[in-house]
């Protein structure tokens, strides 16, 4: 059983895991040495994500921050229930504590959304060591960059536009500093990787009056495409999985993400090109990526500047379990 501190500081990485919009849907029933994972339906996303899929996937990462923060401090999963898509609960048992795996981690992941800056050749070597021995696919052709990049702003354009999907995304959006969900979830303005100038165009042009108007006078996309910032990135890194499992590829895309930090990379996800359907399907074609392999997400991939690194906002351990 785990003792209080122990609960603290486990659950405190569990709530570490990537989720879209930042909503951190998964929740943790704690019962003696049994644990149940379940869903805030609060945060469901049900004009962007109206089947659940990236809802699963994000529990399916908390699943795995899970397992790997337990092995840090010498605790393993036994006896698991799952139907790999909605339903997961098991019994933590001890076992020997892990050895440098990707628990050190946890804590130094995070979402850039600057700028990154050049990257050294040891480190683009070694993940691509890395990006060999897996299923995923590594793109570094600046040419197929720059079509991807310009591919990626017509499709977040394309839900943008939407005035549904973007009052739900205004929904988790924090664009003031006051907000008291500033630092517990959504999207804030710090860690949307915004400079000052950026900062106060934000709290103007993401108001939903504001953008309408842009719409009708067809700048709405010149404001929100983000081309030039995109193609400072080493790569784009497609996840990939043959696992039917939307909890296995959650868990497939949170241990990815971490490999990468442990290049001294980071990540952010170009997520609005692997949900579009039409610019997904050219890309899959494109790349020749097969037909036995499911598309989890896109990632574009670089080194940062550590000054630049956003305080990190999520919600409390004590928020994210029940008993």
């Amino acid at each position: 059983m785990l003792n209080e501190q122990e609960i603290k500081d486990i659950f405190s990485e569990v709530a570490l895991a990537p989720s879209a919009h930042n909503t951190q849907p998964a929740v943790w029933k704690i019962n003696n040495s049994k644990v149940e994972l379940e869903f805030d339906m609060k945060r469901e996303l049900p004009i962007a994500d109206p089947k659940n899929h990236d809802l699963y996937l994000s529990l399916g990462a908390s699943i795995e921050g899970l397992k790997i923060s337990l092995r840090k401090y010498g605790y393993a999963l036994d006896k698991i229930e799952s139907d790999q898509q909605t339903h997961f609960k098991a019994e933590i048992i001890k076992t020997d504590p892990a050895e440098m795996e990707l628990y050190q981690f946890l804590d130094k992941r995070y979402c850039h959304r600057d700028p990154f800056v050049k990257a050294n050749a040891d480190d683009v070597n070694n993940l691509n060591n890395y990006i060999e021995s897996t299923k995923h696919l590594f793109v570094t052709d600046k040419a197929i960059l720059e079509e991807l990049m310009k591919d990626y702003d017509v499709a977040a354009y394309s839900f943008l536009k939407q005035d549904n999907y973007f009052d739900e995304l205004c929904q988790w959006l924090r664009l003031s500093s006051k907000s008291k969900y500033y630092y517990k979830d959504g999207l804030n303005l710090d860690s949307m990787g915004l400079n000052f100038i950026e900062k106060l165009g934000a709290r103007v042009v993401m108001r939903p009056g504001v953008f309408k108007v842009l719409k009708m006078l067809g700048l709405g996309k010149v404001a929100t495409d983000e081309y030039s910032k995109n193609m400072t990135a080493t790569g784009v890194l497609l996840v990939l999985s043959n696992s039917d499992s939307l909890f296995e590829q959650g868990a497939e895309f949170y241990r990815t993400w971490l490999k990468i930090t442990e290049f001294n990379m980071a990540g952010c996800p170009l997520s609005s090109l692997a949900d579009h359907k039409d610019l997904r399907d050219k890309w899959i074609q494109k790349l020749d990526i097969s037909k036995e392999l499911k598309l989890v997400n896109i990632l574009k991939v670089g080194p940062y500047e550590d000054r630049r690194k956003p305080k990190r906002c999520r919600l409390d351990f004590s928020e994210i379990i029940r008993r």
